[in-house]
């Protein structure tokens, strides 16, 4: 059976002793909790031959295994080589495809969202908007094109984009989505808050790049977009045994020199003792200690200065076990197989997200399945004016197709969960937009 961290079913524990390496005194150097350990065996495991997974091969076997956020971390951001860095990963022609890139229909219900929030919250005069990992640009592209359509009501407003991007290959790429003008240098981010600038064709909005959330000012009104971002932050995996919770870690086989593999350390770790919730019923937990960061820094920005956030992703509410997995070419992939080239996944737990935001005073929305926000946004209805304005039948048919894979269940319907955050200043006594049914309300 080929390996698939996706289902527990593939793994058994060995209980036969600790595995020691030859290295021990370098290991007991290290400050990392990795001795004793089980090995987890699974059948089909790849070898790899990229620099990046020879280096933290290596990496391993100086210092000892490694844990699977720092593994993710390795993965996914490693600067040169990490899979969002060097590569352009979305669309047909890439590992995976997201909503906005399916038709406009998300983009445009997403910015009358926005837009509705801005009239409930006051309609300031001035405010940012952030977008977290904005993939190509074409979300970002979307709502600016309906922002465009509702310039008479933003016409005194003073707005401004914000990206937070750690790839510079797919900060050009948004770039030349979002701009007319050439690319211009990248800045000195050391010395200042964004490290590229321009101004949106579509409105001359100014646009701004940041390599982290911190980075972003936070002196005024704030709007957060996260779309398919929180499920690529590194999580730690905990199983339960015997002797209470224990982390899995990232090691390489001890029969070959080019294999890794979990292993369950027997002792506990820092992240064990303190990431796990009181009272937790799952024998398999996933812990995203980022996640929690961002969404505390969001929650006390917009209770601050006011705001609104949408949070969209693959998510469950706190009954998932384990659900770390790769991607390549739209296919599941090994996730010690291509490193560097495949994506590495897990499904967002939104009740994690919410308990670590709980005393924060703002309002909370959902989560509800995406099938359902589209729905009260209205998006049977744009579908029906579109298709009524659009005479090719290849376009009719592509956009029937992309609706079904956005709001199917099998598909995008019921995996992927909307979280809404807003400040209390809103105006109205009404539900945030897009978490009643209209027809309920009409």
């Amino acid at each position: 059976m080929s390996w698939s961290c996706a289902h527990i079913s593939c793994i058994r524990f060995s209980c036969e002793g600790v595995l020691l390496k030859a290295n021990v005194m370098k290991r007991a150097l290290s400050l990392l909790p990795h001795l004793p350990r089980m090995r987890l065996y699974c059948s089909g495991f790849r070898s790899f031959s990229s620099n990046l997974a020879t280096s933290i091969c290596k990496q391993i076997k100086y210092s000892g295994p490694i844990s699977v956020a720092q593994y993710m971390k390795e993965v996914l951001t490693t600067p040169h080589a990490g899979y969002y860095v060097h590569k352009d990963m979305l669309g047909r022609q890439g590992d995976f495809i997201t909503s906005p890139e399916l038709n406009q229909m998300f983009g445009e219900l997403i910015a009358i969202w926005f837009i509705n929030e801005w009239s409930a919250l006051g309609s300031p005069k001035s405010f940012r908007f952030v977008e977290l990992g904005p993939g190509r640009g074409s979300l970002a592209d979307d709502i600016l094109k309906q922002f465009k359509h509702f310039e008479k009501i933003f016409k005194d407003v003073d707005m401004s984009f914000h990206f937070v991007e750690i790839s510079r290959r797919l900060s050009n790429i948004q770039y030349e989505t979002l701009c007319d003008e050439n690319l211009m240098d990248y800045l000195d981010e050391d010395n200042l808050e964004y490290y590229l600038q321009g101004s949106a064709k579509r409105n001359n909005v100014p646009l701004h790049w940041h390599r982290h959330i911190e980075n972003v000012p936070r002196d005024k009104f704030t709007f957060y977009l996260a779309h398919e971002f929180f499920d690529a932050l590194p999580v730690h995996k905990f199983v339960k045994s015997s002797k209470g919770w224990r982390e899995l870690y990232v090691d390489v086989t001890p029969e070959s020199n080019d294999e890794l593999s979990l292993v369950q350390l027997q002792e506990e770790t820092v992240a064990s003792k303190t990431l796990i919730r009181n009272h937790e019923t799952r024998s398999h937990v996933e812990v995203c200690p980022e996640g929690r960061t961002i969404i505390s820094s969001i929650a006390k920005q917009i209770e601050k200065n006011g705001g609104a956030g949408l949070i969209i992703d693959y998510g469950h509410t706190g009954e998932k076990e384990d659900t770390l997995r790769s991607f390549k070419d739209h296919k599941l992939n090994d996730i010690f197989d291509n490193i560097g080239d495949a994506d590495l996944t897990a499904d967002v737990d939104f009740r994690f997200l919410l308990d670590n935001i709980e005393s924060i005073d703002i309002q909370k929305s959902g989560p509800i399945t995406q099938k359902e926000f589209l729905t009260n946004m209205g998006i049977e209805l744009r579908l029906m004016i579109l298709l009524q304005h659009c005479k090719d039948s290849a376009e009719k048919k592509k956009l029937t197709d992309s609706y079904k894979i956005m709001m199917d269940e099998k598909e995008m319907g019921e995996r992927f969960k909307v979280l809404a955050l807003s400040s209390k200043t809103r105006q109205t006594d009404s539900p945030i937009t897009g978490f009643f049914s209209l027809t309920q309300n009409s």
